[in-house]
């Protein structure tokens, strides 16, 4: 979430959002495998519940992240729409670095 609302241009905050998370799940990837053989079907479940929380929130920040470089004219008008995509796109490189090659 810093790496949305950070002062900068917008490449500038979509490129550091995508490494820090990446970082993290570098950084997490012994406990995400862990709890991928260890925790429960309940507690997994509920993972899954903040995770989807936490996306949507990173979703909304980068819609109002969007939505002010639309108005500001950094960002082309359609640029408002891809806040899901960004969010999406970040989390399936850091699962697919998980997954390794």
């Amino acid at each position: 979430m810093p790496a949305i609302a950070a002062p900068g241009e917008l490449d500038a905050r979509l490129r550091r959002y995508v490494s820090a998370m990446l970082a993290f799940f570098d950084r997490k990837r012994e406990f995400i495998d862990h709890c991928q053989l260890e925790l429960s079907p309940d507690a997994r479940k509920q993972i899954r519940v903040t995770l989807s929380q936490l996306y949507r929130e990173q979703m909304d920040a980068w819609d109002a992240a969007l939505r002010e470089a639309v108005a500001d004219g950094s960002a082309a008008p359609g640029a408002s729409g891809a806040a899901a995509g960004i969010v999406s796109l970040a989390r399936g490189l850091a699962l697919q670095r998980l997954a390794g090659p």
